[in-house]
């Protein structure tokens, strides 16, 4: 049996591998955060104590994250990820041997200014985003 790759199909714009690195660091969701002024503690996780700073971040983060209509996610493989900056209510993922119907590509009159302003809180060149439908193997 051959290899089989993941399809992505979603409304954005995309980067080759390590373009954005500047913009959106190692973890864009740490940059996410670090824009509302949320930082990872700056202490060992040892102690009950420390561990909770360490719990109240990540929950601050991931609330900060999950109330973005847009994401940025990567395609292409875990050795060469290439990021793409997308409106997660486009994003549809097939995962090997599962397929996903497609119904239409119709764009929503608010996204491109939800990505425009998402793409200049997080420093992302703007270009006109597009339909994409990318692979990912894992």
């Amino acid at each position: 049996m051959g290899t089989s790759t993941d399809a992505v199909l979603f409304y954005g714009i995309h980067a080759d591998e390590n373009e954005w690195e500047d913009f959106i660091g190692e973890d864009w969701q740490e940059t996410l955060a670090s824009k509302f002024g949320v930082h990872e503690p700056q202490v060992p996780y040892e102690t009950p104590e420390q561990e909770m700073l360490f719990h109240d971040y990540w929950d601050k983060k991931d609330e900060i994250c999950e109330k973005e209509s847009c994401a940025i996610d990567f395609h292409c493989s875990g050795e060469y990820p290439m990021p793409y900056a997308f409106v997660r209510a486009s994003k549809t993922e097939a995962c090997r041997g599962y397929p996903e119907e497609i119904s239409g590509l119709t764009v929503q009159p608010e996204w491109d200014q939800e990505l425009k302003g998402f793409c200049e809180l997080m420093g992302i060149p703007w270009t006109q985003p597009k339909w994409w439908l990318v692979s990912y193997w894992g």
